[in-house]
């Protein structure tokens, strides 16, 4: 394994032709399965220069070398563009469903409204659920966040959550415009029943649980 900072290079197999320059940013050496309502964590070793794009250790179609000289170094910005055609992408979320691809792409959470983030960026954490669209409300309506489930474990360990712990401050919900997104799924909002900072301090209570069960 690298080290964090440590100058590499990824080269492609195939063409012999770098990929990317860079040093290293950030790892991922887990996934995270729910199994019998519970989170189970496997291993998958990755390296990141970037921390949206981690390159799995276990690939065939590239190697890492690390380097010495700092001046090789290319923008990070076009690593999208770099990444070869016949190169197997997953969004880290969906890791359980193959974990053999050759990289895995984190979400871009910078647009998200602050004050519904961290639940935001939870959420996805979890097997089964993936957020379409999310709105703070802005101190004027309540909080929503559009989810796609994806199985039936990531439905009823959410709404077990919320009918025990939350019945009283948030809902989930249907409705009707999202059904465009549904194909083999469901999809359902979450929302607040207040507005403003109430509303968030039960999103982030939200977040709280959802942290601890996963860590847990």
């Amino acid at each position: 394994m690298f080290l964090n900072n440590e100058y590499i290079v990824i080269i492609d197999n195939k063409t012999k032709n770098p990929i990317i320059y860079g040093q290293v940013k950030g790892f991922k050496t887990s996934y995270t399965k729910v199994e019998n309502n519970k989170f189970t964590q496997y291993p998958l070793k990755c390296v990141s220069v970037d921390e949206k794009y981690f390159f799995n250790l276990k690939s065939k179609k590239f190697k890492i070398k690390k380097i010495n000289n700092c001046h090789q170094l290319t923008d990070i910005k076009n690593i999208e563009k770099n990444i070869p055609n016949d190169y197997v992408i997953t969004l880290w979320k969906n890791a359980y469903l193959n974990n053999s691809s050759d990289v895995y792409r984190e979400f871009s959470y910078n647009e998200i409204d602050e004050e519904i983030k961290k639940l935001v960026y939870t959420l996805n954490k979890i097997e089964g659920i993936e957020t379409k669209t999310s709105c703070s409300g802005h101190y004027k309506e309540p909080f929503n966040i559009c989810l796609q489930f994806f199985n039936m474990k990531s439905i009823i360990l959410l709404t077990h959550l919320i009918s025990n712990k939350f019945n009283n401050t948030l809902l989930l919900t249907t409705d009707p415009i999202i059904t465009q997104y549904s194909n083999d799924s469901v999809m359902l909002v979450l929302k607040s029943i207040d507005i403003g900072e109430n509303a968030y301090k039960e999103a982030n209570r939200l977040n709280d649980y959802l942290e601890t069960m996963i860590e847990g």
